[in-house]
């Protein structure tokens, strides 16, 4: 069976892959999630409603975009490094708030788990949450 995209007439920008045929219930069986997939949820999982986006640096190869929680309590940093080369990834957040949780989607990771302090990697996307006391 043949496979077709969800999100995108293109496979290549679709977010995730199911079979063309139905099965006997009439729905398209999920085949797999796409990198795109990834990147999306590494902001849709952490920006959650009523946050509200905080103005943050960025250069022309590590985008950076932070958001702001109802509560004042919780900063998410998502930085996505554009290039083709590793890079130091050195974010500073006003109040020196705790880094609690980071998450990566690279070549070989899906959203996982990173430490906060690695470099990133190239045409790479994490995600990085801070609490603040």
């Amino acid at each position: 069976l043949g496979s077709s995209a969800i999100g995108s007439a293109a496979a290549g920008s679709a977010i995730a892959k199911v079979e063309e045929k139905g099965g006997a219930d009439g729905k398209q069986k999920f085949v797999e999630r796409t990198k795109k997939f990834f990147f999306f949820k590494q902001f849709s999982h952490f920006v959650l409603p009523g946050y509200r986006r905080i103005e943050i640096s960025s250069s022309d190869s590590l985008l950076n975009s932070a958001y702001l929680s109802p509560d004042l309590k919780t900063v998410v940093l998502i930085c996505i490094n554009a290039s083709k080369d590793e890079m130091a990834l050195q974010a500073k957040v006003r109040g020196d708030p705790t880094i609690i949780s980071a998450f990566q989607t690279d070549l070989t990771r899906n959203c996982e788990t990173v430490s906060p302090s690695a470099s990133l990697p190239p045409q790479s996307i994490r995600t990085l949450v801070y609490k603040y006391r």
